[in-house]
């Protein structure tokens, strides 16, 4: 009986040791350089920047790849913070700037 409490501690202890020698460090992966803009986007132009059920917004999102906050103030207007890596950022504030200027959309 002795034996096989022998047996099964040592295929244990060396799967764990296995397993400990097998499994490599996390590379290190630099993360790009993060940027900041805000923009302020007038009462009139917010439903059109938001969209439908926010579909413009995270459209915007999904294409950049850039994080775009939005706040809306008391008065209607809202404040958009883009945060990501640089050229993601001027992407995705040319888009903002062009809604919120646009009497197209």
């Amino acid at each position: 009986m002795l034996g096989d409490a022998a047996l099964a501690t040592s295929s244990n202890s060396s799967a764990a040791s296995a397993a400990s020698t097998t499994a490599a460090p996390a590379p290190s992966v630099r993360a790009p350089p993060e940027a900041e803009e805000v923009v302020t986007v007038p009462a009139s132009r917010v439903g059109k920047l938001l969209g439908p059920r926010g579909a413009v917004i995270q459209l915007i999102r999904d294409d950049t790849r850039a994080a775009v906050d939005v706040d809306k103030a008391a008065d209607g207007t809202a404040t958009v913070t883009i945060t990501g890596a640089s050229e993601a950022v001027l992407v995705a504030k040319r888009v903002v700037t062009r809604i919120a200027e646009s009497d197209l959309l």
